[in-house]
């Protein structure tokens, strides 16, 4: 599942809301806009990890995941980029206790970036994913 939140801090509380609505548990929520402001910041909903990662250097932005507390999971720092004007990213590798491991990637192209910029951050990413060698799932890509 993937919101554009729009400010998490402000949006957690109806989102929480919606979740407990629906009949399903997602296993992954990917959250796009989140606004928030520092490493630390957390927005907890009942049953769920967050991650995220923010613009240092202006307002706004940020992306999230939501993971649920049955799944373990390690951030893939290498994987996300380092352009942060054109791209934003996050990726985990998500232990599959029936499975083989994979990884969950979120990408966000912040509105009136450059398209083609979006496209070569991409195309380095997927470069360094393929050194991984595991499969994937991108949840988001916003262009």
């Amino acid at each position: 599942m993937h919101i554009n939140i729009r400010s998490l801090t402000r949006n957690v509380c109806g989102l929480d809301y919606l979740l407990s609505k629906i009949n399903s548990k997602f296993s992954v929520i990917s959250i796009s806009e989140t606004w928030l402001q520092d490493s630390i910041h957390t927005a907890d909903i009942d049953g769920y990890n967050f991650v995220h990662d923010y613009r240092p250097d202006r307002t706004g932005g940020g992306v999230g995941l939501y993971i649920t507390c049955e799944l373990d999971y390690k951030i893939w720092h290498d994987l996300s980029c380092s352009d942060k004007k054109s791209v934003e990213s996050l990726f985990v590798e998500v232990n599959y206790p029936k499975g083989k491991n994979f990884i969950i990637g979120e990408m966000y192209r912040p509105p009136n970036q450059n398209v083609a910029d979006f496209i070569l951050n991409w195309n380095i990413l997927m470069v360094k994913y393929l050194e991984k060698t595991r499969p994937c799932m991108l949840w988001e890509i916003v262009i």
